[in-house]
């Protein structure tokens, strides 16, 4: 499992145009503090965001897929924490035009104890 890095600093080079996302606390390690940055972001900020990641997105995992997962530097750990963000945002551009989920239980209500993969012993 990669080791999870602060989510402000440094993004690699190549992909410098996303920095100030991670500047600005989109790059979240825990999957809880993601959720808590969508659902205190405004949806205008949230849509901002997923727009300038989209289209970098599959590039972004290409790029990241030639490295060992448990061997990221602090770059590609936090670019690969923006990906994830994508991830958290998306219902909520795609589907609830709004941070939170339409008509459901309080998404603070689910907190997730990391890490969500099966080890073993």
């Amino acid at each position: 499992m990669y080791q999870k890095v602060s989510g402000q600093g440094p993004v690699p080079a190549q992909f410098a145009e996303l920095q100030r996302w991670a500047d600005t606390g989109w790059a979240e390690p825990q999957r809880n503090d993601r959720t808590e940055k969508r659902l205190t972001s405004t949806f205008a900020e949230i849509r901002d965001f997923y727009d300038a990641m989209l289209p970098r997105l599959g590039e972004s995992l290409g790029w990241l897929d030639q490295f060992d997962l448990d061997a990221l530097n602090d770059e590609q750990a936090r670019l690969l924490q923006l990906t994830f963000m994508v991830g958290e945002v998306r219902n909520a551009v795609e589907s609830f035009g709004q941070p939170d989920v339409v008509d459901g239980w309080d998404t603070r209500r689910f907190i997730v104890d990391e890490p969500l993969v099966a080890t073993d012993g």
